[in-house]
């Protein structure tokens, strides 16, 4: 039991760190494009990233509870 609760630690603590990579490195996108004046595209990378913060705050909800 305790190796697979350590397992599943490494695993949740794996993709929170990938999802907020992936947050990060699309907010760059965002800021590059509306720099740029790619508003659209900017947008579109922001929802993008917000969709990986919320996979975040999931990931968060399924481990403490």
């Amino acid at each position: 039991t305790l190796t697979l609760t350590k397992t599943k630690q490494s695993e949740t603590t794996q993709q929170r760190q990938d999802h907020e990579s992936a947050a990060q490195a699309l907010f760059v996108k965002a800021r590059q494009c509306a720099e740029d004046g790619r508003i659209n595209e900017a947008g579109s990378f922001i929802l993008q990233a917000l969709g990986h913060e919320v996979a975040l705050d999931v990931l968060d909800l399924r481990f403490f509870n």
